[in-house]
């Protein structure tokens, strides 16, 4: 199997950092690309986060670390 096939055989997991004004836009073009599933929101402020992540069902985080934990374990 060549390295083409290797990749298009699963998605591409993405997390948003920063759940600013501007990361709705963000997590809508995501969403629109094929092979690409966002696991996880992080920004410091928790309400951000929580509103960002709220209704994608991603993890909404408040950490760096544990985001990229999040987007490493996730299946």
């Amino acid at each position: 199997m060549n390295d083409a096939a290797i990749l298009s055989s699963r998605d591409v997991r993405v997390a948003l950092v920063g759940c600013g004004r501007i990361s709705r836009n963000h997590s809508e073009a995501i969403e629109r690309v094929e092979g690409l599933r966002l696991v996880s929101v992080c920004d410091s402020e928790e309400a951000l986060a929580q509103e960002a992540g709220g209704g994608t069902g991603v993890r909404s985080l408040t950490r760096l670390a544990t985001t990229r934990a999040a987007v490493a374990i996730a299946s």
